[in-house]
């Protein structure tokens, strides 16, 4: 083999070997790129998630505070339906009324 067709052939293994070694640290450096854009979405989404938590946690308190508001009020409109059923209507006061009216003159001669 010639020395020059040696020479000519390890160049050209040289260059193959740079090629190739510039594509791998290309590749190296898109991963770390990919791993670094994953940690960071993976802690984005972890920070979401725990605010998310708290506002669920915020919000099944409200949820608590309401339902005990609304057995309060039921509770209450309850006790005031009774109390109502207890009251004399309009109309029994009219005979009260009527019934007292035909009663006063024997009230007065006693």
């Amino acid at each position: 083999m010639p020395p020059q067709d040696f020479n000519s052939i390890l160049n050209e293994a040289f260059r193959q070997i740079k090629e190739s070694l510039r594509r791998l640290r290309t590749l190296e450096e898109r991963e770390e790129l990919i791993e670094s854009q994953i940690k960071n979405n993976e802690n984005s989404m972890l920070q979401k998630t725990n605010e998310l938590e708290g506002k669920t946690d915020k919000l099944e308190e409200k949820f608590k505070k309401l339902d005990e508001k609304i057995l309060k009020i039921d509770n209450s409109l309850s006790r005031v339906e009774k109390t109502l059923e207890k009251t004399a209507s309009s109309r029994e006061v009219d005979e009260i009324r009527n019934l007292l009216d035909l009663y006063k003159p024997h009230l007065k001669k006693k």
